[in-house]
């Protein structure tokens, strides 16, 4: 799938999870039973398998660290995110550390990572062996 065509399809989630109604742990239930959750993750895989695409690789790994990052600071019943793949996470964390390493970071993801780690520092930290990406958020850090 294209970077369009999985816009499309995370649009076309969202305005489902939108019309989902009832107390958080009804609107969970239905997210779950009606295949949203199954169907975020694969829109998160299909991100990770263009990471590394030429055209596509920065901006599917901005939008597959976005996913995950989501999924860890917001309720699921609001978001429609929820039970991404640890392989899957591990995955973007990896192409993030090689980017990191190479000085690969654009001005978006050297903003985005610090902001999002700043919100939710677990989401990177529970993750070994990214050396270089916990030294930039380290140092990225110091400047909030």
């Amino acid at each position: 799938m294209s970077l369009e065509s999985l816009n499309l399809t995370e649009r076309q989630l969202l305005l489902r999870v939108e019309q989902v109604a009832g107390l958080m742990e009804e609107k969970h239930e239905q997210l779950q039973q009606s295949g949203v959750f199954k169907e975020y993750g694969e829109i998160h895989e299909a991100y990770v398998g263009l990471i590394e695409s030429e055209s596509e690789g920065l901006e599917a790994l901005k939008r597959a660290t976005f996913l995950m990052w989501y999924e860890q600071v917001e309720p699921a019943c609001f978001t429609g995110v929820f039970g991404l793949s640890k392989k899957v996470n591990r995955k973007v964390l990896e192409a993030l550390e090689r980017r990191s390493k190479a000085d690969g970071l654009d001005f978006e993801l050297k903003w985005m990572l610090p902001y999002y780690n700043m919100i939710a520092d677990w989401v990177f930290s529970r993750y070994a062996g990214l050396p270089h990406l916990q030294s930039f958020l380290a140092k990225a850090d110091s400047g909030f």
